[in-house]
């Protein structure tokens, strides 16, 4: 039986189900076209989805197959024609509905949705930049908000500036990769690295708590118009980081915001996430969901970042430095700065758009970067950021930062020099035995060596914990660039060895703040470089043509 002309009160048409009359193929046909005039289903991956309107922004939600019977219902009245030939309403089993739902035919119906954003798109089609707000289903892709404007290059740079100007960042090079995280979300949402381009995972760092690496993510957010899902550290298992992580991608989030991360990070699935032209993504009580990485932004903050190697060469980190106590940050008619981007959002994409459509203009140039695994990203964004913001190379240093990441002792290291800074010895002459002295009162620095329980007071014990140290010293210099002198971050540690009386030699320490625009290590001293990279000419100046 085919749909009839008899209509019920509702004002919907009978239409029988599949084996009275009608196959699952014409059955899911009708289903398919009826759910998609909705306006709020999708496929994400193979799911079905719904959008939903939350108060924090638009999310999709997969459909259990136990909902999709009364969905069915909302398209027509079912039914079965009787043996009397009468059409008599019927249920739909979840059996087959699930049948249903896995037929091209209804699949073919609904539409796809690789990218959910409440702010405009940036994409290339036909050879050209357009903004997509609505749903464009050839790219996949469901935008909100309003058409941004267009602006001069000079005016788009002094808006990002503005507002990145009361961050204090550990380098010149991190207040340039602060910028490349704002332009980051316009090359993920709309897809416009060159192919097989990918971005890296940024990991915004701080020296200490409330130093602004969380205000900076919602500036971030602000400016893209989007509250960044955001999942903390948790234990492996049920209801852990992977599956936090998961559950953000197939909601269609597309920044996602990994908060205050603590310990090592090390997690194959997301090092395979930020590489992988597909990714799996699982949540409970449902299949595996098919999701593009490639359109998702993934953002990591902590005070103290340490992971593994593989994990480090996919990242960018940004280090910001705390303000001094009663620093006057700038405020604006709307309120701070947060407040007066959320004002003017669509000035501060637009000015985003504006960079990236000088930037095709142009020719679609870069950097002939190759300071980084993610050297497609490197070359594109760097250009911009050199050529249209007026700022240093992206990437001066950023292989010591990556190095220093994957390295527990000169991640130690740094822990040490920030409380030599904030006890006001920097440029003191130190000893391994004067560092235990700093660090013993301060419970998130390792005490090497110290068994809890211990009294450091002890001889015997300090003389352990004081040797220990000298290991950790000896393990940092051993790698670093040179035999005398390391540079962490925004602090240069010299090491001096004095001859004594006794034959052994004193080993004394000098820690200081790094010079503005000091290169933190050259390249060739810092053991992450994969094969890939070393096949490839050095040198980050040159430009050509994508």
């Amino acid at each position: 039986m085919d749909a009839t002309d008899k209509i019920f009160v509702d004002g919907l048409p009978q239409i029988a189900l599949p084996g009275s009359g009608m196959s699952i193929l014409q059955f899911g046909e009708y289903m398919g076209i009826g759910l998609a005039a909705r306006g709020d289903i999708f496929r994400r991956g193979d799911a079905l989805v719904r959008l939903d309107d939350l108060a924090k922004g638009r999310e999709l939600r997969i459909i259990r197959s136990a909902a999709l019977p009364s969905m069915f219902e909302g398209v027509g009245n079912l039914g079965k024609q009787s043996k009397n030939g009468e059409f008599v309403a019927a249920i739909c089993s979840e059996a087959m509905a699930r049948s249903v739902a896995a037929a091209e035919s209804f699949l073919e119906h609904i539409p796809n949705i690789a990218v959910l954003s409440d702010a405009p798109v940036l994409i290339k089609r036909d050879g050209k930049l357009i903004e997509i707000v609505g749903y464009d289903r050839q790219a996949g892709i469901l935008a909100g908000g309003s058409r941004t404007p267009e602006m001069a290059t000079k005016d788009a740079r002094s808006l990002l500036h503005r507002i990145t100007g009361d961050f204090k960042f550990t380098s010149d090079a991190d207040r340039s990769r602060a910028l490349s995280l704002l332009l980051a979300p316009v090359f993920v949402r709309g897809g416009l690295l060159p192919s097989s381009g990918r971005m890296p995972y940024h990991v915004i760092e701080a020296d200490a708590s409330q130093a602004g690496k969380g205000y900076l993510v919602k500036i971030l957010g602000a400016v893209h118009r989007t509250l960044p899902a955001t999942i903390t550290q948790k234990k492996s298992g049920v209801g852990g980081l992977e599956e936090s992580f998961d559950t953000a991608l197939i909601r269609g989030h597309s920044i996602i915001l990994v908060d205050n991360i603590r310990g090592k990070l090390d997690s194959p699935r997301l090092e395979s996430f930020a590489t992988e032209a597909n990714y799996m993504a699982r949540q409970p009580y449902s299949g595996d969901v098919a999701i593009d990485p490639s359109r998702t932004m993934v953002v990591f903050t902590s005070n103290r970042a340490e992971m593994t190697i593989d994990f480090a060469n996919r990242s960018c980190r940004i280090g910001i430095i705390k303000q001094v106590p009663g620093y006057a940050f700038q405020r604006y008619p709307e309120g701070d700065v947060l407040d007066h981007v959320r004002a003017r959002q669509s000035e501060y994409l637009g000015a985003l758009h504006s960079l990236v459509r000088a930037w095709h203009a142009d020719g679609e140039q870069r950097m002939k970067e190759t300071r980084h695994d993610f050297w497609q990203w490197a070359g594109v964004t760097d250009w911009i950021v050199q050529r249209l913001l007026d700022m240093p190379p992206l990437l001066d240093g950023h292989r010591e930062v990556q190095r220093r990441m994957a390295t527990p002792a000169i991640n130690w290291i740094r822990d040490v020099a920030l409380a030599v800074s904030r006890a006001g010895l920097l440029d003191k002459v130190m000893t391994a035995n004067d560092m235990v002295d700093v660090i013993a009162d301060v419970p998130t620095i390792e005490l090497p060596g110290f068994r809890e329980g211990s009294d450091l007071t002890d001889e015997a014990v300090r003389t352990t914990v004081r040797t220990a140290v000298g290991r950790k010293l000896a393990h940092v210099f051993q790698n670093g660039a040179g035999n005398n002198s390391v540079i962490i971050d925004s602090f240069v540690i010299r090491k001096t060895v004095e001859p004594e009386v006794n034959g052994r030699d004193s080993k004394q320490y000098i820690f200081s703040a790094a010079s503005p625009g000091t290169d933190q290590a050259s390249d060739t001293a810092i053991p992450l470089i994969s094969g890939e990279n070393l096949s490839r000419p050095a040198g980050n100046v040159k430009m050509e043509n994508l």
